[in-house]
């Protein structure tokens, strides 16, 4: 089983908020305060 690859215009953040399945990550990163660190990557 494999998942097909997709392309994002944006940071991992911007990814990680458009996908609703990963808002407790996103919460996570934004309490731990990694949320620009992680936009620069």
């Amino acid at each position: 089983m494999s998942t097909p690859s997709v392309t994002f215009e944006g940071t991992v953040v911007d990814a990680a908020i458009a996908t609703p399945e990963l808002s407790i990550l996103v919460d996570a990163v934004v309490a731990a305060g990694l949320a620009d660190a992680l936009a620069e990557a």
